[in-house]
């Protein structure tokens, strides 16, 4: 599977690591994610938007683009969330 594929079909488990590690957690300190440049992967009509800010990662619908929600999480997060795709923690059975 190809890097751009592997980001679309883990958009579903960027959400749940954001809902089981932070319930209820404001994310205040977050930056905005205005004015920065927005990376998009595609892959069979899904899209996932990906853009860095002041030490944040923020996600998002790339089908929705600047209506979507964004997830943020800090760089330590989202490396580990990487390792995690290399290391096949995502892996489908």
């Amino acid at each position: 599977m190809d890097h751009k594929a592997i980001k679309v079909t883990l958009f579903p488990a960027i959400l749940a690591l954001q809902a089981n590690f932070y319930p209820g957690e404001p994310m205040a300190d977050r930056p905005p994610f205005a004015d920065v440049t927005w990376q998009r992967a595609c892959n069979g009509g899904n899209c996932v938007e990906v853009a860095y800010q002041d030490g944040w990662v923020g996600v998002r619908d790339g089908k929705q683009g600047d209506a979507s929600p964004v997830l943020a999480f800090t760089a330590e997060e989202w490396g580990d969330f990487l390792r995690g795709v290399r290391d096949g923690g995502f892996d489908l059975p």
